[in-house]
């Protein structure tokens, strides 16, 4: 099976155009066109566009103008201080925990979930079985936690006893 290109001819045939080297339109000896250069090229490019009513696209003369730019150092942006990062927040924010096997155990406790709310600076209300942590009345009293390994990670916090002191 053979590929053939323009003229039916086979790939490693040639023809006597190029037996002779000078092919149709100048083509060299395997019948391939010569390289133009990319200005030349550009400009006919250029006016074929302006000819049709397309925008001309300004490309740089230089192919690695457009990454100079991210050599250019740009300017720092100033970060708040510590003393000013620190008026914005408490410093010591309190945490409480509540776990719960299902979603539905815990909306029909949210008298008590809202009670504990405010004692706190951030609830965390775990639920041991796979649910939606979208639900809009658990958090509005706390941050919802869903799943098995939710509740792995809020175990083991507290037998440490990571949520019996403030933390940052």
């Amino acid at each position: 099976m053979s590929r053939r290109g323009r003229g039916g001819k086979n790939r490693n045939q040639s023809g006597s155009a190029g037996q002779n080297g000078a092919g149709q339109n100048g083509a060299g000896q395997n019948g391939r066109q010569p390289k133009r250069q990319h200005g030349a090229q550009q400009s006919s490019n250029d006016k074929r566009a302006h000819q049709q009513g397309q925008p001309q696209v300004d490309r740089p003369a230089n192919k690695n103008a457009q990454f100079q730019s991210a050599l250019i150092p740009r300017k720092t942006v100033s970060r708040p201080s510590a003393e000013t990062a620190s008026a914005t927040k408490p410093q010591n924010r309190r945490y409480a925990v509540v776990f719960f096997d299902t979603l539905s155990q815990a909306k029909s406790d949210l008298p008590r979930l809202r009670e504990v709310s405010s004692e706190c600076d951030q609830l965390n209300i775990v639920v041991r079985a796979e649910a939606t942590m979208d639900d809009p009345d658990l958090t509005a009293a706390g941050k919802l936690f869903c799943g098995a390994a939710w509740a792995l990670i809020h175990d083991r916090r507290k037998e440490d006893g990571w949520y019996d002191s403030p933390h940052e």
